[in-house]
């Protein structure tokens, strides 16, 4: 994963995590961190 995804993935996840819950953060960062990595 390069520096700028890894970057844009942590802020995407803070910012998931701060708007919900946290079960359906951690939830949707799962979820967007498979996809990252199925397109890498």
């Amino acid at each position: 994963m390069s520096p700028a995804c890894f970057v844009f993935f942590f802020a995407y996840a803070s910012i998931t995590i701060a708007a919900y819950p946290v079960e359906c953060g951690l939830a949707i960062v799962t979820i967007v961190l498979l996809n990252i990595t199925r397109r890498i």
